[in-house]
């Protein structure tokens, strides 16, 4: 009798655990075009559809990610009125994963204050190695001199941080994006505050990682209890025999 019921309390344990959603970790980096505005970051495809990105089939790709290279995402706009910066906030829907749809979805829940100091905002004139980050902004702006031909230019990127959590609460995960402006970020910083500037990314790298404590989802822990009531009813019916 303890030998069968060992075995079906052993089944029940494994079919439970089978039903969790998939564990992911691992690289990847996105491609696509950003508009920012003084209180909007939203996405588009290269071709142009909205709130969608693709991920690059690069050396970057490990882990879970690594045939997903080429394939699309859905992406979230983030507005500072829902998701703050330099605070937790509640878990939003940020990217899924189209190729993958076994996959959980990655929520976002805290942006990093920027790190470039408020004072280069309106250094003049635009020069190589200055930095900037607007007051209560994300965005660490950097400049850089640039040689076409005998001319010298001045160009520009902007980098913020952001992380979250996987939607089944298994793993963690922390993204840098990062995106180039053909000017500097002075004229970045007055297009925004005229309206908004558009740039095309091709390096916005996400590392996602597995949490060491997991907790079982709800399904898990009713499935896991029905298997005990099954063997304990098998128990009272030997009994009763």
């Amino acid at each position: 009798m303890f030998k069968k019921i060992s075995l079906m309390l052993a089944l029940a344990c494994a079919f439970a655990d089978s039903l969790g959603a998939t564990t992911i970790s691992g690289t990847f980096d996105l491609t696509g075009s950003v508009t920012l505005t003084p209180t909007t970051f939203t996405w588009t495809s290269n071709g142009g559809t909205a709130n969608q990105a693709t991920i690059v089939a690069n050396s970057d790709l490990s882990g879970s990610f690594v045939a997903l290279g080429g394939t699309t995402v859905t992406i979230a706009d983030l507005n500072s009125a829902v998701e703050p910066v330099g605070t937790l906030f509640a878990d939003q829907n940020f990217i899924n994963f189209l190729a993958a749809p076994t996959f959980p979805s990655l929520l976002i829940d805290y942006i990093a204050v920027g790190t470039g100091g408020a004072a280069g905002c309106t250094a003049t004139p635009p020069a190589g190695g200055q930095t900037c980050t607007p007051a209560g902004s994300p965005f660490t702006f950097t400049n850089a001199s640039e040689k076409i031909g005998t001319t010298t230019v001045i160009v520009s990127s902007v980098q913020f941080d952001f992380s979250g959590v996987t939607s089944d609460g298994q793993s963690s995960w922390g993204g840098i994006f990062t995106t180039q402006f053909n000017e500097p970020y002075q004229s970045v910083l007055t297009n925004i505050e005229a309206g908004s500037d558009t740039s095309a990314y091709s390096d916005s790298n996400l590392v996602i990682t597995e949490t060491t404590t997991t907790t079982p989802e709800p399904g898990t822990l009713v499935l896991f209890g029905s298997g005990l009531l099954g063997v304990a009813g098998l128990v009272r019916r030997k009994i009763r025999l």
